[in-house]
């Protein structure tokens, strides 16, 4: 993170104003860039279930396509 050296996590939307622009974006950028590091943990695992229920779906009855899952595009294949 470039800017001051002093500026840390601790400051908020209200400290902006006593910040010069660069350091202001760049505190901002890594902000979300910590917030999103934060969640991901949770996310990571609700999308691995969410995958594995598609694959069981696909698996049982054949109807959705796997490159566009939430549209099911392909009817089962009738052999």
């Amino acid at each position: 993170m470039t800017g001051d050296k002093n500026v840390g996590y601790e400051y908020h939307a209200k400290d902006y104003i006593f910040l010069n622009c660069s350091s202001a974006v760049n505190l901002f950028i890594s902000t979300i860039i910590m917030q999103a590091r934060h969640i991901s943990p949770q996310r990571k695992r609700e999308k691995k279930q969410r995958e594995k229920v598609l694959q069981l779906e696909t698996q049982s009855n054949g109807y959705s396509c796997p490159h566009h899952r939430r549209r099911r595009l392909h009817p089962p294949r009738l052999t």
